[in-house]
């Protein structure tokens, strides 16, 4: 594992962060597993403040961590990038980024037909933007974009805005780590690119996944941009409009973009909905044990939470805050909350098995 962070150090060190972002900086990182942290300097035992992959508060700075279970299994480039990715997450945070999206809110996002079709016909747009060199072509196919977001918007309300900001963070976080991989290793960067063009054009899982699938969107429309000669750059510190936001304002009226795979898109959309039922009653039917006392959700995965009714299903862990103690109750487990109907942050019981 030293032998992989330092691999890692040195692709860190060999990136043009000013060029990625003006203002942004290599911060601190750390890579650790379920027995021991490792920094430049020093390796310590695993503390629980080490969950994920993302930027934390460790001591009095901002720095990015990354969990390798196998460090064998490790490319130092590729993580080179994924750390970079979690470093623009530090300086979000060091720059008081007002624009984080609310994850638990999003667990309610509405499954509106029309909205997921629309929303794979966008994507296609992107993805059609990223493959083309002229600067004409790129600019229709960001306006059939646009037209499609004004049109989802009257269907699914304030959701989309979960979207929007999960393009700026995420989305923006990637992008500089794809514009990172591109500086260390241009055809793992283009391989990287092909990737998330296929996830785009995926008809099935990923499609329903609204956070995951920001990340591939929010970066291809960034590049999208960039190609256009578009400018997106803006002072995060002191800005509250989301990047679509921002770059949507100037452009021209367009046709919304045709619908495609409707069939196919409707027949899993059919099939993510049997499946989530299917997740919570393969979990009660372990007869899970119950523990009914009042918490606050203050920790979570949100890449590995579902939400059916008023239960929220957690792969990994969560971390829930009892009111009359000071530590949090960490349960790193497959988990099941019962959450009150109008906040979901409050929870009234946990299952587990």
């Amino acid at each position: 594992m030293r032998l992989l962070y330092d691999k890692v150090y040195e692709q860190i060190r060999k990136t043009d962060f000013e060029s990625l972002w003006k203002g942004f900086h290599a911060y601190h990182f750390a890579l650790y597993n379920s027995d021991s942290v490792y920094f430049k300097d020093k390796t310590g035992d695993y503390e629980e403040c080490f969950l994920g992959n993302t930027s934390i508060k460790y001591g009095d700075e901002q720095i990015a961590i990354w969990r390798v279970d196998d460090y064998t299994k490790e490319d130092p480039v590729l993580l080179a990038a994924n750390i970079i990715h979690e470093m623009f997450h530090a300086y979000q945070y060091e720059c008081r980024e007002k624009r984080f999206p609310d994850d638990l809110k999003a667990l309610d996002y509405p499954i509106v037909s029309d909205n997921i079709l629309l929303k794979y016909a966008e994507n296609q747009q992107i993805v059609k933007a990223v493959k083309s060199n002229d600067r004409r072509i790129i600019k229709e196919c960001l306006s059939s974009v646009f037209a499609s977001r004004a049109r989802r918007k009257e269907l699914i309300k304030e959701y989309i805005d979960y979207e929007y900001k999960m393009e700026t963070v995420e989305g923006m976080a990637e992008y500089i780590g794809l514009c990172a991989l591109k500086q260390l290793d241009y055809e793992k960067y283009e391989n990287k690119i092909n990737k998330y063009i296929d996830n785009l054009t995926d008809t099935d899982n990923i499609l329903f996944d609204n956070r995951r699938l920001a990340y591939y969107s929010g970066c291809l429309l960034l590049i999208a941009l960039k190609q256009a000669d578009i400018c997106f750059f803006h002072d995060i510190s002191k800005e509250t409009k989301t990047v679509y936001e921002l770059v949507a304002e100037g452009f021209p009226a367009a046709d919304l973009p045709e619908i495609l795979h409707k069939d196919a898109i409707e027949e899993s959309l059919k099939r993510y909905i049997d499946n989530r039922k299917k997740l919570f009653s393969d979990f009660f039917s372990k007869n899970p044990e119950c523990t009914e006392k009042s918490f606050k959700i203050c920790g979570y995965d949100p890449m590995n939470m579902v939400k059916l009714d008023n239960l929220v299903w957690c792969k990994y862990f969560v971390m829930l805050k009892e009111k009359a103690k000071e530590d949090p109750l960490l349960i790193y487990n497959q988990v099941v909350l019962k959450v009150d109907e109008t906040d979901t942050t409050s929870v009234s019981a946990y299952y587990t098995v």
